[in-house]
Formats: C-alpha cells, structure tokens, sequence
C-alpha cells in the first residue's frame, strides 16, 4: 500500500507514518516541518501576493498544524486549498533552475487543481 489515510479522530505522535512510498515514509514530524516551512517562506516568494490569498493559505497551515498536534481544526475551503497549491507551487518553482523541472512543477500543481476541484464542492 502507497498511501495511509487516517480518519478524523485519529489522534497523531510525532514518529506517525502518514505516507509511504518507495521504501521512505513521511511522518507526523516531517510533514510539521514542512507546513513551518512554507509558513515562513511565502512573503519571502511572494511579498506582493494578494494578503487575502496568503492568508488563507496560512490558515490552511496552521489546520494541518493543529490537526498533527492533536488540537481542534477547521475545515478548509476549497479557494484556500487552491491558496495552498499555488503558495506551494511558488515555493517549488523557486527553487527549480531547470525549465523543465518547472514545466513539470507546474503541471503537477494543475492535477492537485484539479482535485481539489474534483472532490471540493463549492
């Protein structure tokens, strides 16, 4: 199995495998890592993006935050989990040299539009 899916309620710990692919594993810690990261980097990417639409990629964060650190959360909307692909697309695009790494940064940020679209009813 490629993906863990937990339900709801789940109540996490740090060293949680949340997914696994190719023998690696992402866990709890790491995903936290990088919700943090991209917290602190997307004025860095973008200063002069929207504030509405950083906004609600930070709470997007913050939830994905509260949700591991086992705290109540919201749920997101579907115009924020789009916030948080393109924040998240910035991010990768920026740190890509080759223009093909970032034709394909791109067209992976369309399918994860497109899901989000796909299962998100608005």
């Amino acid at each position: 199995m490629d993906n863990i899916f937990y339900p709801q309620q789940k109540t996490f710990n740090s060293t949680d495998v949340l997914l696994v692919k190719d023998n690696e594993q992402l866990t709890v810690t790491d995903l936290l890592k990088v919700t943090r990261y991209a917290e602190k980097t997307i004025k860095i990417i973008d200063p002069k993006a929207d504030n509405n639409k950083l906004n609600l990629a930070l709470e997007v964060f913050n939830n994905v935050g509260f949700a591991l650190n086992n705290k109540p959360t919201d749920k997101p909307t579907q115009e924020a989990l789009h916030c948080v692909n393109d924040v998240l697309h910035k991010i990768v695009r920026s740190q890509l040299s080759k223009e093909s790494d970032k034709q394909f940064a791109s067209g992976m940020s369309l399918l994860v539009t497109l899901a989000i679209d796909l299962f998100c009813k608005k």
